[in-house]
């Protein structure tokens, strides 16, 4: 067969091209490290590669979702070992209390430390994380969760919502608790009841309602579950005018008192419940007295700070201080309970996520081993290469030229 010189020029100078490309991409790689200097060097790894790194993105994200979810867990855990102490204290105050031969003044000075500790667990359970959020609000965690009412009485204003974050492909935790649970769903030592005014009463400046205390507990255990309602009146309701009020059960309609007249500060007492107004309501104001087998712990601490506030210093008044202080280290203990309760199962996810970040860690040594091996150029090997691909560029030049110097005419 016949083979041209132009045949012969061209595939000198396609090989010397062809070395030469190879030569320019091991420069490539060696000057970057990276083996793939372009998709097209190696299409198959590059799909992997891309795999590899969106793996390695949800890991980060993974990543930062753990470090969120530890530490809201961990500051929701220190806050809950602070109202453990302040719960222990309250105990050791109550135990106090509950001492026979203790003094006005001794019932007082217990009485201003409760007062202290009462605000001290309101501020704890009001408490915000880092991002401003209230730990123990549930969704409504924009608003103070738990609030004394202008009326009187405490109220919780979160929900029950819990908030997730997804710290794994099918794994998700809980990073809070809401206070409901913990803080207002007590189991009560006995039958009690909680107060409250009506959202819609009037007088300016509101009249408000004691936490009250049980007088006669036989009775408000006959009573229960039903609940009370105590009504303002028009002023001619009684004579001589004045205020007065009426009181009903709230499901029957029964009436209990009808038209009983009233001054600022007296006590109401009903059904074994007594209560004290201070103010002066407005026609139609109204106050709710609910019967209940759980009462809130700033409930419990308010009404033992009442008690010892206004106990009668006389056999009675001793009775009725030694039953409230029975009756409150068993609601302090449950309070205790539920609380250690929530400390346990923040450490149940404290746990998870310890493990999950270490499974995650794994996965990511892992990944970024494959992604080396698929990525990065061994520069040993690279470097020996590039020198051995120079010697074949070099030889294909060497062998162009004298093959392009074969002529007959070089032999005239």
């Amino acid at each position: 067969m016949r083979i041209s010189n132009i045949d012969i020029f061209k595939a000198g100078l396609d090989q010397i091209l062809k070395n030469n490309e190879r030569v320019v991409n091991t420069q490539q790689q060696v000057a970057s490290g990276r083996r793939i200097v372009s998709p097209g060097d190696d299409p198959v790894a590059t799909t992997k590669v891309l795999a590899v790194n969106q793996e390695l993105a949800i890991l980060d994200q993974y990543k930062r979702n753990l470090g969120g979810a530890e530490n809201n867990l961990k500051l929701e855990e220190a806050v809950l070992t602070g109202v453990v102490n302040i719960m222990q204290r309250l105990r050791e105050l109550t135990i106090q209390a509950g001492d026979g031969i203790l003094t006005e003044q001794d019932k007082q000075a217990i009485a201003d430390e409760v007062e202290v500790r009462l605000k001290e667990l309101q501020d704890s359970l009001n408490r915000k994380d880092a991002a401003g959020v209230y730990i123990f609000a549930g969704f409504q965690a924009d608003q103070p969760p738990f609030i004394e009412k202008a009326g009187g009485g405490f109220e919780f204003t979160g929900d029950e919502g819990q908030r997730f974050l997804q710290i794994a492909a099918s794994t998700t935790v809980a990073i809070n608790d809401s206070g409901k649970g913990i803080f207002v769903d007590i189991p009560s030592a006995q039958k009690t009841f909680l107060t409250s005014a009506s959202d819609s009463n009037t007088a300016n400046p509101p009249a408000r309602i004691s936490v009250g205390q049980i007088v006669d507990q036989t009775e408000l255990d006959a009573f229960y579950p039903e609940d009370i309602i105590i009504t303002f009146n028009p002023e001619t309701a009684v004579v001589p005018n004045g205020p007065n009020y009426t009181v009903k059960t709230a499901n029957g309609g029964i009436t209990l008192v009808s038209n009983q007249p009233f001054a600022s500060g007296d006590s109401i007492t009903i059904k074994g419940m007594t209560v004290d107004i201070d103010g002066v309501p407005n026609q139609g104001d109204s106050f709710f007295l609910k019967t209940s087998d759980k009462q809130d712990v700033l409930t419990t601490t308010k009404r033992l700070q009442d008690a010892l506030n206004n106990s009668a210093n006389d056999e009675q008044g001793r009775q009725l201080l030694a039953q409230l202080v029975s009756d409150t280290l068993i609601n302090i203990d449950n309070t205790i309970e539920s609380i250690t309760d929530t400390q346990a199962k923040i450490g149940g996810r404290l746990n998870t996520i310890e493990s999950t970040r270490n499974l995650q860690e794994d996965v990511e040594i892992v990944s970024e081993e494959l992604l080396a091996e698929l990525l990065y150029v061994d520069e040993a090997e690279a470097i020996s290469r590039l020198s051995f691909e120079n010697y074949l560029l070099q030889a294909a030049q060497q062998s162009y030229v004298a093959i392009t110097n074969l002529s007959l005419f070089n032999q005239l």
